[in-house]
Protein backbone atom coordinates (compact mmCIF):
# COMPACT_ATOMS: atom_id res chain seq x y z
CA UNK A 1 0.00 0.00 0.00
CA UNK A 2 2.69 2.47 0.70
CA UNK A 3 4.61 1.34 -2.22
CA UNK A 4 1.85 2.51 -4.43
CA UNK A 5 1.13 5.76 -2.63
CA UNK A 6 5.04 6.58 -2.85
CA UNK A 7 4.61 5.90 -7.11
CA UNK A 8 1.44 7.88 -7.32
CA UNK A 9 3.54 10.66 -5.20
CA UNK A 10 6.72 10.84 -8.18
CA UNK A 11 3.89 10.26 -10.65
CA UNK A 12 2.17 13.38 -9.34
CA UNK A 13 5.31 15.11 -8.70
CA UNK A 14 5.82 14.62 -12.54
CA UNK A 15 2.66 15.95 -13.19
CA UNK A 16 3.20 19.50 -10.87
CA UNK A 17 6.48 19.75 -13.22
CA UNK A 18 5.53 19.32 -16.30
CA UNK A 19 2.11 21.39 -15.79
CA UNK A 20 5.37 23.74 -15.36
CA UNK A 21 5.39 23.98 -19.25
CA UNK A 22 1.88 24.54 -19.72
CA UNK A 23 2.89 28.51 -19.05
CA UNK A 24 4.24 29.57 -22.23
CA UNK A 25 1.36 29.25 -24.93
CA UNK A 26 -1.42 27.47 -25.76
CA UNK A 27 0.04 25.37 -28.38
CA UNK A 28 3.19 23.99 -26.35
CA UNK A 29 1.45 24.49 -23.40
CA UNK A 30 -1.78 22.69 -24.19
CA UNK A 31 0.11 19.55 -24.93
CA UNK A 32 2.08 20.03 -21.51
CA UNK A 33 -1.13 20.49 -19.69
CA UNK A 34 -2.16 17.47 -21.41
CA UNK A 35 0.13 15.28 -20.26
CA UNK A 36 0.16 16.63 -16.74
CA UNK A 37 -3.63 15.61 -17.12
CA UNK A 38 -2.72 12.18 -18.37
CA UNK A 39 0.11 11.87 -15.29
CA UNK A 40 -2.46 12.89 -12.83
CA UNK A 41 -5.05 9.83 -14.05
CA UNK A 42 -2.12 7.73 -13.70
CA UNK A 43 -1.28 8.50 -10.12
CA UNK A 44 -4.45 8.13 -9.68
CA UNK A 45 -4.56 4.39 -10.77
CA UNK A 46 -1.74 3.38 -8.93
CA UNK A 47 -2.54 5.14 -6.07
CA UNK A 48 -6.35 5.33 -5.54
CA UNK A 49 -5.90 8.69 -3.88
CA UNK A 50 -9.35 10.53 -5.59
CA UNK A 51 -8.54 13.58 -7.95
CA UNK A 52 -9.65 17.12 -6.47
CA UNK A 53 -12.49 18.58 -8.58
CA UNK A 54 -10.10 21.75 -9.06
CA UNK A 55 -7.83 19.87 -10.95
CA UNK A 56 -10.30 18.46 -12.90
CA UNK A 57 -11.91 21.54 -13.40
CA UNK A 58 -9.11 23.04 -14.25
CA UNK A 59 -6.85 20.63 -16.40
CA UNK A 60 -10.83 20.31 -18.57
CA UNK A 61 -11.58 24.17 -18.94
CA UNK A 62 -7.61 24.96 -19.68
CA UNK A 63 -7.55 22.82 -22.22
CA UNK A 64 -10.68 24.08 -23.85
CA UNK A 65 -9.27 26.99 -23.55
CA UNK A 66 -6.13 26.31 -25.60
CA UNK A 67 -8.28 24.89 -28.55
CA UNK A 68 -10.36 28.10 -28.60
CA UNK A 69 -7.67 30.32 -28.24
CA UNK A 70 -5.78 28.31 -31.41
CA UNK A 71 -8.74 27.87 -33.41
CA UNK A 72 -8.71 32.00 -33.26
CA UNK A 73 -5.72 32.40 -35.07
CA UNK A 74 -6.09 33.43 -38.73
CA UNK A 75 -4.70 31.32 -40.96
CA UNK A 76 -5.30 33.47 -44.26
CA UNK A 77 -1.10 33.86 -44.15
CA UNK A 78 -0.95 37.97 -43.80
CA UNK A 79 0.66 39.22 -41.14
CA UNK A 80 -1.19 42.36 -40.89
CA UNK A 81 -0.88 45.95 -42.04
CA UNK A 82 2.81 46.36 -44.27
CA UNK A 83 5.66 47.53 -41.53
CA UNK A 84 3.48 45.73 -38.41
CA UNK A 85 4.34 42.97 -36.53
CA UNK A 86 2.54 39.43 -36.04
CA UNK A 87 1.68 40.09 -32.75
CA UNK A 88 -0.26 43.35 -33.96
CA UNK A 89 -2.12 41.96 -36.18
CA UNK A 90 -3.92 39.36 -34.23
CA UNK A 91 -7.38 40.16 -33.36
CA UNK A 92 -8.26 41.21 -29.59
CA UNK A 93 -10.20 37.99 -29.03
CA UNK A 94 -7.30 36.04 -29.45
CA UNK A 95 -5.06 38.31 -26.51
CA UNK A 96 -7.91 37.57 -24.29
CA UNK A 97 -7.87 34.24 -24.85
CA UNK A 98 -4.17 34.04 -24.26
CA UNK A 99 -4.21 35.39 -21.25
CA UNK A 100 -7.32 33.56 -19.98
CA UNK A 101 -5.59 30.69 -21.11
CA UNK A 102 -2.77 31.42 -18.65
CA UNK A 103 -5.15 32.23 -16.17
CA UNK A 104 -5.89 28.80 -16.13
CA UNK A 105 -2.73 26.96 -16.70
CA UNK A 106 -1.67 28.85 -13.33
CA UNK A 107 -4.88 26.93 -11.85
CA UNK A 108 -3.74 23.86 -13.60
CA UNK A 109 -0.52 24.01 -11.52
CA UNK A 110 -2.07 25.00 -8.26
CA UNK A 111 -4.30 21.61 -8.93
CA UNK A 112 -1.43 19.57 -9.67
CA UNK A 113 0.38 20.89 -6.30
CA UNK A 114 -2.88 20.36 -4.41
CA UNK A 115 -2.94 16.47 -6.09
CA UNK A 116 0.64 16.19 -4.75
CA UNK A 117 -0.26 17.47 -0.77
CA UNK A 118 -3.60 15.13 -1.12
CA UNK A 119 -1.66 12.14 -1.88
CA UNK A 120 1.04 13.20 1.11
CA UNK A 121 -1.37 13.51 3.55
CA UNK A 122 -2.87 10.27 2.76
CA UNK A 123 0.64 8.62 2.62
CA UNK A 124 1.06 9.89 6.30
CA UNK A 125 -2.52 8.30 7.22
CA UNK A 126 -1.81 5.19 6.06
CA UNK A 127 -5.07 4.79 3.82
CA UNK A 128 -6.47 5.80 0.80
CA UNK A 129 -9.00 8.73 0.88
Amino acid sequence: MKIRLTLALCIAVIAVLVSLGGWTDPLEGGAAVLFAGLATVIAWLVGRVAIPKLTWISISATIALAVATIAMIPIDGTDGVEGSTVAMALPLQFWIGLWSYRVGSVAVIAGAVFYVVKIVEAQRRGKIA
